[in-house]
């Protein structure tokens, strides 16, 4: 790997460097570009569009029986396992509903007592057992089994 002195700054040829990189040493660059807001942006945009924001993309086959390129092969496996994906999306969001909800109306019933006069306490922090507590979402009704 060769390194430059250009105005003032240290330049690699970043293939010269990923291709001299232990495997170890490379899987840790992966590991932390892979969670990169921009580097999961450009990439969720390929794999749902086929393109990134900039109109460049990786090298895909689409169509083929068996998945060649690692893009063709990563929305294949989306496709296969989207029931999955969708199923945990929805039940967080309904996790998230219910916490809201809960603390909304631990929220409402402290200030009526507050209101009315009767002694109330600083509320402690709302515990996901709290959230057990209120009868706010009806999982048959709000939360679809997929």
């Amino acid at each position: 790997m060769e390194a430059r002195i250009e105005g003032g700054r240290i330049s690699v040829n970043i293939v010269d460097m990923l291709c001299s990189l232990s495997l170890e040493d490379k899987r840790s660059i992966i590991d932390t570009l892979s969670c990169d807001d921009e580097i999961l942006a450009d990439v969720t945009a390929q794999l749902l569009d086929g393109w990134t924001e900039a109109g460049s993309h990786g090298g895909r086959i689409g169509g083929a029986i068996e998945p060649f390129t690692p893009l063709d092969k990563a929305r294949r496996e989306i496709a296969l396992r989207s029931g999955e994906v969708a199923k945990k999306e929805i039940e967080d969001l309904c996790n998230s509903l219910r916490w809201a909800k809960a603390s909304e109306e631990r929220l409402s019933d402290w200030g009526f007592k507050m209101y009315h006069g009767e002694p109330v306490t600083m509320l402690p922090p709302l515990t996901y057992e709290d959230t057990l507590k209120y009868e706010v979402v009806k999982r048959e009704k709000s939360c679809p089994t997929i």
